[in-house]
């Protein structure tokens, strides 16, 4: 966490700093040839107190050595799981000291305290030194149009979902994978026995993964193929060996379960061959028109070729 500089601080914006929110929002819109929309966008500066409790969200304000408004940075629920980050805006006299990444980062951790999986935003690529914050943080630009209109570019950043238990971890953070590792664990399977390694890695880039962790090792995995929306298919859900019968495959699945953007599909799918039992305490059946499913199998394709 970048420290803010001593005398800085950041405190929840309450109802009385409207006057100073304004000014200060207003003056670096006008500072970039953007336009303030105070009955709009802009409206909830009239009461933030108010209008961010109203709807769950976040305002904090950040204030100089003289206890002056000199930056705002909000966080309003979009959906469950997904928080937009607003208002970041820091006075143009106190540039330059690393009160803009504080200011980030501070709202990225409350994001994490709040259980969110994503941050969205919109901006103006006006808005350059901000732009460039938020690349460096991870942020990736969207395809789709923003919805206010004095932005020109959506972005989002995902933010790892973990768990901890009896020291063990779930987490979706892919960079905590042990490629090597989770490839000895699905190359174990009766269902991938074979699977090159770089598969495995494609695999789990193209996909929503949770890791079991104790410590560094990695010890399961489960793989959800979604576009995060509307259908997820559940796969390569394992626990080595060792660390079976301790109810670690339940508290896997209920973590998958759980998962914000797992929560809401409308179709949720897994094949098995004998774990019915396990996948039916979270309300998996067969399928009420198994004619309807078709698929294209081809069970041998790890195997190498016979010469």
């Amino acid at each position: 966490m970048h420290a803010l500089p001593s005398g800085y601080r950041f405190r929840p914006g309450r109802t009385d700093d409207a006057a100073a929110l304004q000014a200060l929002v207003f003056g670096c819109l006008h500072e970039y040839g953007l336009t303030p929309s105070p009955e709009g966008t802009d409206a909830d500066l009239a009461d933030v107190e108010r209008h961010y409790a109203r709807t769950g969200g976040w305002f904090e304000v950040l204030l100089d050595p003289a206890e002056a408004v000199i930056g705002s940075v909000a966080l309003h629920p979009v959906r469950p799981g997904t928080l937009e980050l607003r208002k970041m805006y820091l006075a143009a006299t106190h540039r330059g000291r690393g009160l803009g990444r504080a200011s980030l980062e501070h709202a990225l951790a409350e994001a994490r305290r709040l259980g969110a999986v994503r941050v969205t935003l919109e901006t103006a690529t006006a808005l350059r030194e901000a732009l460039r914050l938020y690349e460096r943080a991870g942020f990736r630009r969207l395809a789709f149009a923003p919805h206010v209109c004095r932005c020109d570019a959506a972005m989002e950043l995902e933010l790892p979902l973990e768990r901890e238990r009896d020291g063990f971890t779930i987490s979706t953070d892919l960079r905590r994978f042990n490629l090597a590792q989770v490839h000895t664990l699905i190359t174990a399977t009766y269902w991938a026995t074979g699977i090159p390694e770089d598969t495995v890695a494609r695999s789990l880039a193209g996909s929503l993964c949770f890791g079991l962790f104790q410590g560094a090792e990695q010890i399961g995995l489960a793989r959800v193929v979604t576009d995060r929306a509307t259908y997820a298919y559940l796969c390569d859900v394992i626990i080595a060996e060792p660390f079976r019968g301790r109810g670690l495959g339940r508290w896997l699945m209920e973590t998958v379960m759980t998962h914000p953007d797992l929560a809401g599909v409308r179709r949720f799918q897994l094949v098995t061959r004998d774990m019915h039992a396990l996948y039916a305490a979270f309300g998996f059946k067969a399928s009420d028109h198994p004619a309807g499913h078709m698929e294209i199998r081809r069970p041998d394709i790890y195997r190498p070729a016979q010469g």
